[in-house]
């Protein structure tokens, strides 16, 4: 009896917990309801790859060593995951040689497409042990980088590093270079290839727009209320958008995400005041 339970709990937990939860270790013959097979690229005929992220192979005549054909069994193949790594990794043979190739490429290339450069096959989830098709997506490496970020797997999502690679690549395409150092660069507003010094820079970045066309842009005013904000804020003051007043920047100001230097632009007191009149308007 004890030993027909324990048959009973084994042959449940494979056939219902690994086909739901982790179906690429279950290594029954029979399908998983609603799995599909396509042949693998470049194996055709010798593995299949399923919608499950299970791999196949299929029955069929070998060479033998000498010399002789041999029948080999239609079976599921052993997924493992490689100690240096992560990812579900099987092995694949044609012809004596064998190569080892990652699940989630399988899948991927049979069901979807074949990736493009810059592309990356990401796991929805972000669970690499999860090789379903539909966990599976084909996208840019920026939008799998701020997947990562949105499921917590990562702090920060890159968009720093994004920004100064584009800017760079800006640079080595309409920059002109003398000795390696960078002497002239192409307005992106004007398309006028002008010297360096005719560029605002901002944060050790060279601006993509001239100064003139950025005064153009911006209005002489504009720059001057920028430039004196600036000095002023290396001072610890603030002039306040609202009363016009000049303050203390660190005292009488809070603090905001979205600001320049990460304080508000109104003073505390005047923003007591518009959130009293904005209360006074939802109430009415």
């Amino acid at each position: 009896m004890n030993k027909n339970n324990k048959t009973s709990r084994t042959t449940r937990h494979g056939n219902d917990f690994i086909a739901d939860v982790m179906p690429c270790f279950n290594r029954c013959l029979d399908d998983i309801n609603g799995e599909v097979w396509a042949d693998i690229i470049g194996y055709d005929g010798i593995y299949q790859v399923s919608n499950y992220g299970r791999v196949k192979s299929l029955g069929r005549y070998v060479n033998s060593s000498k010399g002789n054909q041999r029948w080999i069994k239609e079976k599921i193949l052993k997924i493992y995951i490689p100690k240096d790594g992560h990812e579900l990794n099987v092995k694949l043979s044609c012809e004596n040689i064998s190569k080892t190739h990652l699940v989630n490429t399988l899948v991927a290339d049979a069901f979807l497409r074949e990736k493009k450069e810059n592309e990356v096959i990401c796991q929805l989830d972000k669970n690499a042990l999860n090789c379903k098709l539909s966990n599976l997506k084909i996208m840019d490496v920026s939008n799998s980088v701020y997947l990562n970020y949105k499921n917590g797997k990562a702090k920060d999502w890159g968009i720093g590093n994004m920004i100064k690679n584009e800017r760079k690549e800006y640079e080595l395409e309409n920059g002109v270079y003398e000795n390696g150092k960078l002497i002239k660069i192409k307005c992106s507003c004007c398309g006028k290839t002008k010297k360096v010094n005719d560029f605002y820079v901002k944060k050790n970045n060279i601006m993509r727009e001239c100064k003139d066309c950025t005064i153009k842009k911006r209005g002489v005013n504009k720059l001057g209320e920028l430039r004196k904000r600036k000095k002023l804020a290396e001072k610890g003051r603030r002039i306040c958008s609202v009363c016009k007043k000049e303050k203390d920047l660190f005292i009488d100001f809070g603090k905001s995400k979205n600001a320049f230097m990460g304080m508000s632009n109104n003073c505390k007191e005047c923003a007591k005041k518009l959130n009293a009149k904005y209360r006074a308007l939802n109430k009415a």
